[in-house]
């Protein structure tokens, strides 16, 4: 019976011993870390649905329970031609995310990979030109795909699964106003003419 029981709290320590072991190895310096964004964005084939403004696109995770915004990352200039475009995020964006994730999920090394490397939400800003043609011209994405790779120099790496942004094809609706700050969730499906508009972009806030 003694026996039986070491035998079970050793396994008892060994399995929590490993979950904060797993957590701690993810769970290191930003400055070690590299994160590169692979963005394809599409036009639709929709009348006047192209713009050429910039149009900066950031990315995000939502909690799924709560809602609130867990982090934003730093904004990227694409550009909506249909081509994959790859980012490296600066150490600062690392931090920030790695962070906030660990705050969040510290518990359950799981949700805390998918947080950094599933976003589930992206934010779209459509800059206005100096062209007269251009000016308040909005923009009707397609389709917005990330993918996020990680690795760090002790060769972990983390290989995020491809998020899909979808948006409908009718080409009344879904459209990203100019100069105004848009949103779009993963798995969300939009019935308006514009897309939600996020307001002032804080973490915590609910999306």
């Amino acid at each position: 019976m003694v026996l039986t029981t070491l035998i079970y709290l050793t396994a008892l320590l060994m399995a929590v011993g490993g979950f904060y072991a797993e957590s701690k190895r993810f769970q290191d310096m930003a400055e070690n870390w590299q994160m590169n964004v692979k963005l394809n964005m599409s036009t639709a084939p929709c009348p006047l649905a192209g713009t050429a403004s910039d149009i900066h696109i950031a990315f995000g995770y939502v909690d799924k329970e709560t809602s609130e915004l867990i982090y934003q990352t730093g904004t990227i200039v694409a550009h909506a031609d249909g081509k994959i475009q790859s980012h490296q995020m600066t150490k600062r964006v690392i931090e920030r995310v790695m962070d906030a994730c660990a705050d969040n999920y510290k518990n359950d090394v799981e949700e805390y990979k998918q947080c950094i490397t599933t976003p589930n939400i992206v934010f779209i800003e459509v800059l206005q030109t100096l062209s007269p043609a251009d000016v308040e011209m909005a923009w009707k994405p397609a389709g917005i795909d990330v993918q996020v790779d990680m690795h760090n120099r002790n060769r972990i790496n983390l290989h995020g699964n491809e998020v899909s942004f979808a948006f409908p094809s009718e080409c009344d609706l879904g459209w990203a106003a100019a100069k105004t700050t848009h949103y779009v969730k993963a798995n969300d499906i939009i019935h308006t003419s514009d897309l939600p508009r996020a307001g002032f972009v804080i973490v915590g806030k609910k999306f």
